[in-house]
């Protein structure tokens, strides 16, 4: 019996035996994210020291705060101003303090609980009303010569900590799978590549959603979603140019003028129609559109990576970072 088939006419490729073609197979394979972990990248880029424990801890202190709020009408002529409760503390005898919407300077003679006693109009401001809501500001305390130490006070640090979380992202072949010659290159190096790339990806996912735990030897790093409980600026809807400048008023209250933002696809897109309505076209233009990453605000600039978002509420976030942190 003849080995093949008796073929009859022109010949195509449609007729020769498929398995004699050869494929023309390119020896990239395409990642729909090949790197969706800009956080840990800009993160590894950054000076580190080695954790030397499974649980790491730190100390925080924000230094004495200097601002309260009026919590009643403060008229003219009152001698008594009533600050947000459990604040009272932070003022003392001999406090000088601004009344911010009218300037008027207070000078502070007793405190109980959050009623503070004052003298009004400590220099050349008059005594002006005031109204719930307005911002107390305490500018330095003044003390009269031989008078005895005003009441001490100092901030204790808070105690802070996370877990080193043991990610791992595992993969296997066979014996025969790994002698086995492929398009793309040897199958172990394509899957290293790939586990590689969901590796990075569970390192990120961990940054941004985490909540620390632990049960046993197994525990979990806290995110971004854990830690960052204050600060937190809400536009209430889709941003203006005019909230994210008052953003930008939190954003670089304190540190350098450079932040990195981690924003997501909705504050891009949000950034890019700021700058739209500022661009002017020509007839022979053939581009449009508004592709800055770099936000500048005054003498402070903010630049904006994308971050990938499979979490609903991170869908709207832009999450600054101090480069010196």
């Amino acid at each position: 019996m003849a080995a093949g088939d008796l073929l009859t006419g022109v010949r195509d490729t449609s007729t020769i035996l498929g398995n004699k073609q050869i494929i023309d197979m390119s020896n990239k394979i395409a990642y729909l994210e090949p790197d969706e972990a800009p956080l840990t990248t800009f993160l590894q880029q950054l000076s580190r020291e080695a954790c030397h424990a499974a649980k790491f801890e730190w100390l925080e202190e924000e230094g004495l705060q200097r601002k309260s709020l009026i919590a009643t009408v403060l008229g003219s002529g009152d001698t008594s101003v009533n600050v947000t409760t459990g604040e009272g503390v932070l003022f003392k005898v001999g406090d000088l303090v601004v009344v911010t919407s009218t300037l008027e300077t207070l000078m502070v003679t007793a405190v109980a609980t959050d009623a503070v006693s004052i003298t009004r109009s400590w220099g050349a401001v008059a005594a002006a009303a005031a109204a719930v809501g307005d911002e107390l500001f305490i500018i330095g305390n003044a003390s009269a010569e031989s008078a005895a130490s005003p009441t001490k006070k100092s901030m204790n640090p808070a105690a802070k900590f996370n877990y080193c979380q043991n990610i791992r992202t595992p993969f296997g072949l066979s014996d025969i799978a790994a002698n086995t010659s492929m398009y793309g290159g040897a199958d172990k190096n394509s899957l290293r590549r790939a586990q590689m790339i969901e590796h990075k990806k569970n390192i990120e996912r961990v940054f941004l959603y985490g909540e620390k735990a632990i049960s046993g030897t197994t525990r979990s790093s806290g995110g971004l979603r854990e830690f960052i409980s204050t600060n937190v600026y809400d536009v209430g809807g889709f941003a203006s140019h005019a909230e994210l400048e008052s953003y930008m008023q939190y954003v670089f209250a304190y540190g350098s003028d450079r932040r990195l933002g981690m924003a997501s696809p909705m504050w891009l897109s949000a950034l890019s129609l700021m700058g739209a309505d500022k661009l002017r076209a020509v007839p022979r233009d053939n581009l449009w559109g508004f592709g800055k990453r770099v936000y500048l605000s005054s003498r402070n600039n903010i630049f904006c990576k994308k971050y990938s978002v499979e979490w609903g509420s991170f869908w709207r976030l832009l999450i600054p970072f101090r480069y010196e942190h």
